[in-house]
């Protein structure tokens, strides 16, 4: 029975990955506890910065700071017969107003070694515009990508990054009633890309050095924190404009198109309608459309876990499998609790996307389908679990299609 179990270090999703090579359910046993032994030892990491929030306009957060303190765990497996990894992201989440001074907040995402740190200065221009900094730093990070649902192996390149921002964010007010948020970021930074242990000879890096990015981010909405109560929405939109300083091309032979400059704009709104009951259905649309994009900067679509930051939901799909430089997207979420507060509930999820590609030959749209259940719960320490199965209707897996994902996700809150 091949079992081949790997920690490995990615960059920004916090995300701890085991690699295994799968054979039967003994196979899937390794792979579960390769999981909770990183777990255990709290190596709380992070998924390629090539998908992070640093190319993800829509990103960054315009909503009223909370406090909040909580720890966030999850994984899931593949099913089928792709070579697709096993995957889980562990990180811990720490907002503070009024830390460390009376007109500041402070947020803390940390996950070993990836984290962001964000100040921000309530009031510090006028009344309602505030001003703030923050940095981040992403380490063995990986980019990679999947061919028919195998991972192209000799493609394969570790990153590292580091990275500054300044921002301004400002309240609009309408009635003594906050209405939306908007800010805009310059983020600047480095980024290192080496060879990977199974990198081809002939692969060619992505060059090293600075970028320099500017967003334009604004939201609103009224989504509640109690389990998303019928009537509650949200929308986000965001612009990114990137320069990467002393750039080419990279990659095989023939090498890939990458220009030194890319363009991006995202839109996310999901709204809570109600149903039978307490039943109600959570909608999320999504959508973008990029311009001059590569491998790195691309749209990624993929994965059950929806409690991974980042991630683009398509249930029984690969994290970030599928690459796109326009997309749109619909998540569909029907919650049927049994218990109050619900503390025991059942989930039937349907995904629908349409992604398009303008750097491959083939430049028609494709559409993507995925499925699944799950069941949310609350047990020991007050913890919050969803376990469930993701099906990928049409998730290409060598000649065949389908893909099977089970995952697993666990949130504390302190």
């Amino acid at each position: 029975m091949p079992c081949r179990i790997r920690y490995r270090w990615r960059g920004f999703a916090f995300n701890a990955d085991v690699n295994a090579t799968r054979g039967d359910e003994e196979t899937a046993v390794s792979v579960i506890a390769g999981l909770l032994g990183i777990f255990t030892a709290l190596n709380v990491i992070a998924e390629n910065p090539s998908a992070s929030k640093l190319n993800d306009p829509a990103s960054s957060s315009v909503t009223n700071l909370n406090d909040d303190k909580s720890v966030n765990l999850g994984g899931s497996i593949p099913l089928d017969n792709g070579r697709g990894y096993a995957n889980g992201y562990g990180y811990f989440l720490w907002n503070r107003k009024a830390f460390p001074w009376s007109n500041t907040d402070f947020k803390l995402v940390f996950a070993g070694v990836n984290g962001d740190a964000e100040l921000t200065f309530r009031g510090l221009l006028t009344e309602n515009t505030d001003v703030g900094a923050g940095l981040n730093y992403q380490t063995f990070g990986r980019f990679e990508e999947y061919e028919r649902g195998q991972i192209q192996i000799g493609n394969r390149m570790d990153m590292d990054q580091v990275s500054g921002r300044l921002f301004l964010q400002q309240h609009l007010i309408l009635n003594y009633i906050e209405i939306a948020q908007v800010r805009a970021t310059y983020e600047g930074g480095y980024t290192s890309y080496t060879h990977d242990d199974d990198t081809s000879s002939n692969f060619i890096l992505a060059p090293s050095g600075a970028f320099h990015s500017l967003k334009l981010n604004a939201g609103s909405g009224k989504i509640l924190e109690s389990n998303y109560h019928p009537g509650g929405w949200d929308i986000n939109l965001g612009f990114e404009a990137t320069f990467r300083e002393d750039w080419r091309q990279w990659g095989p032979p023939g090498l890939w198109y990458s220009p030194s400059d890319y363009q991006k704009i995202q839109c996310d709104s999901t709204y809570v309608f109600s149903s039978i009951g307490d039943q109600k259905l959570v909608s999320t649309l999504s959508g973008g459309l990029g311009n001059k994009l590569d491998r790195l900067s691309t749209f990624r679509l993929g994965s059950s876990l929806t409690g991974m930051p980042g991630v683009r939901t398509l249930h029984g799909f690969y994290v970030r499998e599928i690459f796109a430089d326009d997309y749109g997207l619909l998540n569909l979420d029907y919650v049927i609790p049994i218990q109050k507060e619900h503390e025991l509930a059942f989930h039937f999820y349907g995904d629908g996307a349409v992604t398009h590609r303008s750097d491959i030959s083939d430049h028609t749209a494709h559409g993507w389908a995925g499925t699944g259940t799950g069941m949310s719960f609350k047990a020991f320490w007050d913890t919050q679990w969803l376990m469930g199965y993701g099906y990928g209707i049409n998730a290409q897996r060598g000649t065949d299609h389908g893909g099977q994902e089970a995952f697993v996700q666990m949130s504390k809150k302190f």
